[in-house]
């Protein structure tokens, strides 16, 4: 039996506002994407499913992290993961101010620990369940995650959740400014989890 240490932690790429405003120019009545990832190739993409505002993110910080047990070359157990993204956003059109948004919410993170999970080999699926944070409000979800061993001894999980924003006591200006269709958004992750303690190790013997 081998146990990984798993870890991730990069910073996500700086966008650029001009950049974006030119991406969301003609953009009316279509689904809005916030899109982040980091150099390990983990990806975190929230997004709407209507919405008549256009919004930039500024910047992102995208660290996850965990610990899984591989037997005979297959994951076994996924003991812990837990992922964070501050999320800093505001609508081009200034339908939402940057003072209001920062005074509604004062931590913008959306985070995520697990508490449980179930690996199935065969079906290379993970049932997870933990606590996603939004904002500081935390709620007991489940992620039903597809995973794949890589080659470079990293996995990949994989997987979708929609959320209800009013479930963690936000009014849906605290995110998106258009209140009859923003209560729901939708959460996209990839995350590649590298297993950084053999590199550590590697380099001692090196060394």
């Amino acid at each position: 039996m081998k146990t990984s240490t798993i870890s991730c932690l990069s910073i996500a790429r700086v966008f650029s506002i001009t950049l974006l405003v030119l991406l969301f120019i003609g953009v009316q009545n279509v689904s809005a994407q916030f899109f982040f990832s980091n150099f390990e190739g983990s990806q975190i993409k929230i997004s709407n499913s209507k919405n008549n505002a256009q919004f930039a993110p500024l910047t992102g910080s995208l660290t996850c992290e965990g610990d899984f047990t591989m037997v005979n070359g297959s994951l076994d157990k996924l003991s812990s993961l837990n992922f964070n993204l501050p999320v800093d956003i505001q609508s081009k059109q200034a339908l939402i101010e940057p003072t209001k948004l920062n005074t509604a919410a004062p931590k913008n993170d959306i985070g995520f620990e697990l508490t449980h999970s179930m690996v199935l080999p065969k079906l290379g699926k993970i049932h997870a369940i933990g606590y996603l944070t939004i904002q500081g409000v935390r709620t007991r979800i489940d992620l039903h995650l597809d995973y794949v061993e890589n080659n470079n001894e990293t996995i990949t999980v994989m997987g979708k959740r929609a959320i209800k924003l009013s479930d963690y006591k936000k009014d849906f200006i605290s995110v998106f400014a258009n209140a009859k269709a923003q209560d729901i958004i939708q959460l996209d992750l990839k995350l590649v989890i590298k297993n950084t303690l053999k590199n550590q190790y590697l380099a001692g013997v090196v060394r």
